[in-house]
């Protein structure tokens, strides 16, 4: 839902989002073919760029992880890899440290 969110920050409402990968020529085609909009990475329209219809609206949408988005993400995996190993445990490892302070 952030990329929804971020389109009506710049003033789209109520998108209706369809998606294509550059895995699927096919269908990026055909998503393409029929979009106001195009919300990509900067190197994925760059790869496209030939494919985009004129009328079509660009914006550049790249995904980067702030510190703290990065920090739940490496607490979250350590958590998991806890749980996986003592299935039934309570997050604290051996040792008495929090799955935030098992390295990866």
């Amino acid at each position: 839902m952030s990329k929804a969110r971020s389109l009506a920050a710049v003033g789209l409402r109520t998108p209706r989002l369809q998606t294509a990968t550059l895995n699927d020529p096919d269908g990026l085609a055909a998503v393409l073919a029929r979009c106001d909009v195009v919300l990509a990475a900067p190197r994925v329209i760059e790869r496209i760029r030939g494919s985009i219809p004129d009328s079509a609206r660009i914006i550049p949408f790249a995904s980067v992880l702030s510190e703290g988005a990065v920090a739940l993400l490496y607490e979250r995996i350590a958590a998991w890899r806890i749980r996986r190993r003592f299935p039934g445990g309570d997050g604290v490892t051996t040792s008495g440290r929090s799955a935030r302070e098992v390295p990866a």
